[in-house]
């Protein structure tokens, strides 16, 4: 999207390597549709139906770059990833325009999942609530990496796009991974009016995200992830604060965490890289800016199912306690 409202829409139309040595008839069907559309704005479907070894992160690289390279785009202009099963709301253009030249690395879009003859499943309310309980939790404990990560309502900027190396090309979870390299680089922004509205649908194309936890769900007792408690967020609040202070109090904070957190911080090397960074700050705010890139949104997650999995709690006393939290 670039300045004053011009926007250009690229679709990759793909497939996996495996599924078959030609274009599937669906695959075929969409290139031909697209081509035959009359749009206020310019549409552009490339063909990757010989295949794509890496999904959907690859799709999303392919039309990034792209986007780049074909067109005389500005440092500011903005790169905005989109699922093709979503759909926005009618002030999407607009509210994304808005967004131009602001000064953060990236930005995440308001969203909720698309309900069909007005229902929603069960099982999606419940991942989406863990959506928006992760995101709140991770907020409280004043974590950096407080955003959401769904590929469908995320964008950035032509400059911080080329800084960070694009989307990892992954099968997977690249979303998460890309909007972690952008958050190194600076703030995440998010637009909190809903604009996108990811689909409901089940699918077993990854182990991870909104399709293949609602092809996993069972019931309320087995729910196929493992979910912090508020308790847990407190802890990484704790964590964040010690390691912050780590700079100017080394020792005093590594006795603490050797006391606290032996096995993850000491026998997985974290700890050393935290270490490795300080001393080769020459200012506190450096060593903050550097802690970043070690103690990332990764590791974030990595200590909460620690957590959640050390301190683990049914998912009725989850509730009663994320009830009290919002309570006071």
């Amino acid at each position: 999207m670039t300045s004053p409202g011009t926007v250009r829409v690229i679709v990759i139309v793909n497939q996996p390597q495996q599924i078959c040595q030609s274009p599937t008839e669906n695959n075929l069907d969409t290139l031909n549709y697209l081509k035959q559309l009359t749009l206020p704005f310019l549409l552009i479907a490339l063909d990757h139906t010989d295949g794509l070894k890496n999904g959907v992160g690859e799709a999303r690289f392919k039309g990034a770059d792209y986007a780049i390279e074909s067109f005389d785009l500005s440092e500011q202009d903005l790169v905005v990833s989109l699922d093709a099963d979503c759909t926005v709301h009618k002030d999407y253009f607009s509210a994304l325009f808005k967004l131009y030249a602001l000064p953060y690395a990236g930005f995440t879009l308001g969203f909720e999942h698309r309900s069909y003859d007005g229902i929603l499943p069960k099982p999606m309310i419940i991942y989406e609530l863990y959506l928006r309980y992760m995101k709140w939790g991770l907020s409280k404990a004043r974590s950096p990496f407080d955003y959401y990560t769904i590929g469908s309502c995320l964008g950035t900027s032509v400059y911080y796009y080329k800084l960070s190396g694009g989307f990892p090309k992954k099968t997977g979870t690249e979303d998460f991974h890309f909007l972690n390299k952008l958050r190194k680089l600076g703030p995440i922004q998010h637009v909190p009016k809903t604009l996108v509205y990811p689909s409901s649908r089940i699918s077993n194309r990854v182990h991870l995200g909104t399709g293949y936890f609602l092809g996993q769900y069972h019931n309320d007792q087995d729910l196929g992830i493992t979910i912090p408690s508020c308790s847990d967020f407190g802890i990484l609040g704790q964590v964040l604060k010690k390691l912050d202070d780590y700079y100017d109090h080394p020792s005093e904070v590594e006795r603490w965490l050797r006391l606290h957190f032996e096995v993850f911080f000491f026998k997985s090397q974290v700890f050393s890289k935290i270490s490795t960074v300080a001393q080769h700050s020459k200012t506190r705010e450096s060593y903050q800016k550097k802690l970043l890139q070690v103690f990332d949104g990764f590791q974030t997650l990595r200590l909460l199912k620690y957590l959640a999995m050390k301190n683990s709690r049914s998912l009725e006393s989850l509730i009663k306690e994320v009830g009290h939290a919002l309570e006071t």
